[in-house]
């Protein structure tokens, strides 16, 4: 069976793909784009990427395509939420009219990711809910584990497989994989080095994850292998004639497959919809233990997904639309807008310059005012901060109230496990908004934050109560375990 066809087969897409594999794009009759509101962004030296500004107002959405699919493909969709919302779209990385990078290390998820945060700084679209659909979600899982300060929120369109979320229990053996081959390429030239140590501890927690992946995609490759010879195969690049163009994309889907990661700690508010049970239509309607078969290679793969979902990020807003296909913006798009609404309307509110690209400009009045379908809680900005919180790995980036000690220092005593990693941030209205917030790239329990800046990092001793203490105008902060 072709590679590609494989690995979406078994993860989750199982049913779309039987059912029809040469459906990914969707009509753009139903809204046109004018021309002025696309345009190209420098993401990386010699990459642009195609953007649309779809128009509207309200809090910023920007949609991510799935694998093969661009900037247009999910018209129909956007042109129901413009009236609310200010929608952005991007063609990512590797698909016409954006850039193709000839190097393979040029489209790992991160890599990826860090495009996604070049369009919005370079836009200032002010913590935009990104919404992606399919392979998309390993760039918002990226997104929201590296940078949660710049966006509101995450949207998962049939997008939370192993690529967006590691299973920890089950493993992902493309994640697992790919993890391994980086760290063996590493290898040589750390012996060469004379001390191979941390890499060699790196391979050695990496392999016994792939070899339980490996297990468990043992079991899944049974079924498989009794349904390959039933299944469409993908449509096939033409043979290549000689001095031919070589289609570009042709390298790279691969090279997006071997980029993928494993994110497992995802900060952020997120909604993830899953097609679960997908829709099997007819697909062995008279073979009853092949259609067994089926359904139980996607529970295996998406239903593992789900769980791994609702166990490893609590917070989040696990859905399952039953008898859905992949394109579930499509086939259950009344689901999908509802789910998108509720989802967005609970987000914390935003400044006036989170309503978009230039919308820092308009009259805060102005902007207030309201309609039926207004979406987004406008904030104005106090003078000087009357909350302050805690936010960090430590509450998975929720928020914290902070005491108010003196005129100017806020305080929060938090319990923390022994000898970990914390990262955390300082945020007067809880919104992460503009110039509010403190971060930097201070790394120790003592130093000084600074105004939209990086996290913060320190290292725990024991396990005990800590105590966190930040000072609004000096922007000195400390960690001490509590007396």
């Amino acid at each position: 069976m072709n590679n590609t066809l494989h690995r979406f087969l078994t993860l989750g897409a199982v049913c779309g793909a039987v059912l029809q594999l040469s459906a990914q794009a969707t009509s753009t009759d139903s809204i046109q784009v004018r021309q002025e509101s696309v345009q190209f962004v420098t993401v990386g030296e010699n990459v642009r990427l195609e953007v649309v500004d779809w128009g509207g107002t309200g809090r910023p959405l920007i949609f991510l395509a799935g694998l093969g699919n661009n900037a247009h493909s999910y018209a129909a969709l956007i042109a129901k939420l413009v009236p609310d919302y200010h929608v952005f779209s991007l063609t990512r990385r590797g698909f016409p009219p954006s850039s193709i990078s000839e190097s393979a290390e040029a489209y790992s998820s991160d890599r990826l990711g860090d495009d996604v945060v070049a369009v919005i700084d370079a836009l200032k679209i002010f913590h935009p809910v990104l919404v992606g659909h399919s392979i998309a979600g390993e760039e918002l899982s990226s997104v929201g584990s590296r940078h949660p300060e710049k966006i509101s929120g995450l949207v998962y369109l049939d997008a939370g497989y192993g690529y967006a979320l590691y299973d920890r229990v089950n493993g992902d053996w493309q994640v697992s994989m790919n993890e391994a081959n980086r760290e063996l390429a590493q290898l040589p030239q750390a012996r060469l080095s004379g001390d191979p140590t941390l890499v060699i501890n790196q391979l050695l927690e990496t392999l016994p994850q792939l070899e339980k992946a490996l297990a468990n995609q043992k079991q899944i490759q049974v079924l498989v292998a009794d349904l390959a010879p039933y299944i469409p195969q993908a449509r096939q690049h033409p043979p290549r004639h000689h001095n031919a163009p070589v289609d570009p994309t042709v390298m790279v889907i691969p090279a997006i497959i071997a980029g993928e990661q494993a994110y497992t700690d995802i900060r952020v508010p997120i909604l993830a919809l899953f097609a679960f049970p997908h829709a099997l239509g007819d697909t062995f309607k008279d073979d009853p233990k092949r259609r067994a078969e089926l359904q139980e290679v996607e529970r295996l793969n998406a239903g593992g997904q789900i769980e791994a979902f609702k166990r490893q990020l609590p917070t989040a807003r696990v859905i399952c639309l039953p008898n859905a296909t992949h394109l579930i913006m499509t086939s259950n798009e009344t689901d999908v807008l509802r789910e998108m609404n509720a989802f967005v309307n609970g987000l914390p509110a935003i400044g006036a310059q989170g309503l978009g690209n230039g919308a820092e400009k308009q009259d805060l009045e102005a902007a207030k005012k309201t309609s039926p379908g207004e979406k987004v809680a406008l904030t104005e900005p106090a003078a000087e901060p009357e909350t302050m919180y805690l936010r960090g790995s430590m509450n998975s980036w929720g928020k914290t109230a902070m005491s108010l000690v003196d005129a100017d220092t806020w305080k929060v005593t938090v319990s923390l496990p022994a000898h970990t990693t914390e990262n955390l941030k300082f945020d007067a209205w809880g919104d992460w908004t503009h110039g509010a917030n403190w971060g930097g790239a201070g790394v120790g329990a003592i130093g000084t934050a600074g105004p939209d800046g990086g996290n913060l990092t320190f290292t725990t001793g024991e396990g005990t109560s800590y105590t966190i203490t930040f000072n609004e105008h000096t922007l000195r902060y400390s960690v001490e375990a509590a007396q």
